[in-house]
């Protein structure tokens, strides 16, 4: 199991936070707090070799580059979260978008080695709604 020190510093070569990025810390606080009310689910686009190298509890592994193929498989996802958290299922919103009147939307956290690709796939989700 992997752990995530969220006090240590970002690495030299992290980027800047920007629009849709979190830090670790944000994510360690989106992950365990008990009053997060929005369902979560966390998706490692790294490809397979990777995933399985290191893997995040929890998560789920999609590669970048078969995200549109199996985009069924992320809406499964939020919608399993929607249920174990008490939501009423549905449309399955992703990445902030609208929950199809469903209750709280389901958010994905879209991680990657670096950055670059779990930027990307955010940005594809975030245009699908």
């Amino acid at each position: 199991a992997i752990s995530l020190d969220v006090s240590a510093p970002p690495p030299r070569q992290a980027r800047q936070p920007g629009p849709g990025r979190i830090t670790p810390a944000q994510l360690h606080h989106a992950l365990y707090d008990s009053r997060t009310s929005s369902p979560l689910v966390l998706l490692d686009v790294r490809p397979k070799h990777l995933y399985s190298a290191a893997a995040l509890r929890g998560s789920i592994n999609i590669p970048l580059g078969e995200l549109a193929a199996r985009l069924g498989e992320v809406r499964a996802a939020v919608d399993a979260a929607k249920s174990v958290a008490g939501g009423s299922g549905g449309g399955g919103g992703i990445s902030g978008g609208g929950d199809g009147g469903s209750g709280a939307p389901g958010v994905v956290y879209c991680v990657c080695s670096r950055g670059n690709h779990s930027q990307l796939a955010e940005r594809y989700l975030r245009a699908l709604g």
